[in-house]
This record gives structure tokens, C-alpha cells and sequence, in this order.
């Protein structure tokens, strides 16, 4: 499996929203889970759940902090764009905690912050509404 494979399959994992039905654990049944290391102090597992809602297959990534090195990537300016392999040339994971502006200039939008410092602003999405729920 490549890195870039396994980035996409972290983040999918960590972003799919998880119902009050699935989070009921006393109704999962695990089919079957493996571990395996991919870096000093980094463990990936895989696993496979069946609950009332269907099949769950999925994967995280442990990290020892002590071991390991987690840091912020960015492409060096706010409206640039470029692959993982240049602005961290030395990953074996990557979480995408952002959109991007598929649209234009594939800049990720949102909020950067880097060593406690502000990166980046956040960019207010067409789809989300400031105003409280009773004033829309």
C-alpha cells in the first residue's frame, strides 16, 4: 500500500460521521482486526465491525508522541497548492482536516495554525450559515 493510499484511508476513517446508533458498542461485533507497525511508535489497525446499521471496515493510526514526530504541513502560501511528497517529503501518514477550493485554485480553506502561530484565516463556506439556528 503507498502512503498517499494510506493517508486517504486514515482520513476517510477519521471524517466518517459515526450515528448514536453506531456508537452503541454493546452492538458491534468485530469480525476481524489486525495491527501492524509502520514507523518507530506509529501502529496502523484494520478492522472490520458488523452492527445493526451494516459493515463497518476501517483503519486508524495509533501514534506514540514520544516517538513519533506530528506536525503541520502547508504548501509555503496561503493560496498555493502542491502534493504531500513536497511539503513533507518524509511522512508515512497525512490527515486532510480541510476543504479545498476544488474550483479554483485548490488552495485548502480554513483555519492554519503552526507552532501556536495563526497560518490562516478561516474562509466563511457558501454552505454554512453564522447565524444561529433560530434566525435562519
Amino acid at each position: 500500500m503507498t502512503r498517499r493510499a494510506l493517508a486517504v484511508i486514515i482520513t476517510a476513517a477519521l471524517l466518517a460521521p459515526v450515528s448514536p446508533a453506531h456508537a452503541d458498542i454493546t452492538r458491534r461485533v468485530e469480525t476481524e482486526r489486525t495491527e501492524r507497525p509502520v514507523a518507530p511508535g506509529v501502529t496502523l489497525s484494520s478492522f472490520d465491525w458488523y452492527e445493526p446499521g451494516g459493515w463497518i471496515r476501517g483503519d486508524a493510526l495509533a501514534v506514540d508522541l514520544t516517538k513519533g514526530k506530528v506536525g503541520y504541513v502547508d504548501p509555503g502560501s496561503v493560496t498555493w497548492a502542491a502534493p504531500l511528497s513536497q511539503q513533507a517529503s518524509r511522512a508515512v501518514a497525512a490527515i486532510n482536516g480541510d476543504f479545498f477550493d476544488i474550483n479554483n485554485s485548490n488552495a485548502p480553506q480554513g483555519v492554519g495554525i503552526k507552532d501556536g502561530q495563526l497560518r490562516k484565516s478561516a474562509r466563511a463556506a457558501r454552505w454554512a450559515s453564522t447565524r444561529p439556528a433560530s434566525a435562519a
